[in-house]
């Protein structure tokens, strides 16, 4: 059984209307109704608590699908519990550990073998390429952009493009071909 329950403030507007003993007796039939219990009420009282009561039910629907969903997670297994030894370990809801021994932490590095690392994120950071990496792209694909003034123009803005970082030069540089089609490489049309 839920041990609270929430009165939401509008109630207040209702109560302020009341005389202390209807606000007494519409607080008592609160908590029976909380309880399980019921209250005899006047009518008037009676028009007064219904909405009260409309919603205490709702919360307790809510609370109870809530209870249900959390009770079919732990059934699953739930999220284990913290180990103060290794906080690292199971960090995440599942059902059985597979391997403790070879868990990745967050740390950037992980040990492939005694004594190589390898850096875990170094597929996600972005090198700028160089002249010749350019050159070469621009070449192979046969793209016809001056691959000096691509490099020259990326390269001062510190490979940005307007306020993002750009994670894939080889896309910019077909942007740049398809935005550039009829112009030169700065945009002017070409004679």
């Amino acid at each position: 059984m839920k041990k609270s329950f929430i009165l939401m403030r509008d109630l207040l507007d209702t109560i302020d209307l009341m005389t202390d003993e209807e606000a007494g007796q519409i607080f008592k039939s609160i908590i029976n109704h909380v309880d399980g219990n019921q209250t005899e009420l006047n009518r008037e009282l009676i028009f007064a608590f219904t909405p009260i009561r409309n919603q205490l039910d709702r919360d307790m629907e809510k609370y109870d699908v809530f209870v249900e969903k959390q009770r079919k997670n732990g059934a699953l297994g739930g999220r284990p519990r913290s180990n103060p030894k290794n906080p690292s370990l199971l960090k995440k809801t599942q059902k059985t550990q597979a391997n403790p021994n070879n868990l990745v932490t967050d740390t950037d590095t992980v040990n492939a073998t005694e004594n190589d690392t390898v850096n875990v994120n170094q597929k996600n950071r972005f090198t700028p390429p160089t002249l010749q990496q350019i050159k070469s792209y621009i070449t192979e694909q046969n793209y016809p952009i001056d691959s000096q003034k691509f490099y020259d123009h990326y390269e001062t803005a510190n490979w940005y493009r307007g306020k993002t970082k750009i994670k894939n030069w080889k896309a910019c540089v077909r942007t740049w071909l398809n935005g550039n089609s009829g112009k030169s490489a700065y945009g002017a049309d070409s004679i």
